[in-house]
């Protein structure tokens, strides 16, 4: 990664299309967060979350993992799960501030809105330009 710090980097999937997919994204600060894309509206299921197991030193890497059986998905970063902060109220926001998550804290999400689709990578910068992200050994494993 190199670059401004404003960035997001990761896993698409489940996606049928350009705006119908989930994301599960990093950033080179530090955080996380999953989101899911509707008829190309993105919507954040888990806002960004400070994680100690994202390696932020320039040129470190990080390894991303997503499992999902059915309707159900687990997260790690670097072999660690991490946890998603849910609203409480699914129609809510997701809220995450000094270290408190207003809502629930959960290894595992639980949404069927996408029963099947591709696999990919993304990479955002949200105010600057020249992001630079490497990705490589993409593993793919089923059951």
């Amino acid at each position: 990664v190199g670059g401004p710090t404003v960035n997001g980097y990761g896993i698409v999937f489940r996606m049928r299309d350009a705006g119908d997919y989930y994301s599960f994204l990093i950033s080179s600060d530090g955080y996380y967060r999953v989101a899911r894309a509707i008829d190309g509206i993105e919507r954040e299921i888990s806002t960004w979350i400070p994680s100690d197991a994202i390696n932020v030193e320039f040129g470190s890497p990080n390894v991303l993992g997503v499992r999902g059986v059915g309707d159900q998905f687990t997260f790690s970063i670097n072999g660690q799960p991490v946890e998603l902060c849910l609203p409480d109220d699914p129609a809510g926001q997701s809220t995450y501030s000094a270290g408190r998550c207003f809502g629930t804290m959960t290894p595992t999400l639980i949404d069927a809105t996408h029963a099947a689709g591709q696999l990919g990578l993304i990479a955002v910068a949200e105010d600057e330009p020249d992001v630079s992200i490497v990705f490589d050994n993409l593993v793919v494993t089923m059951p």
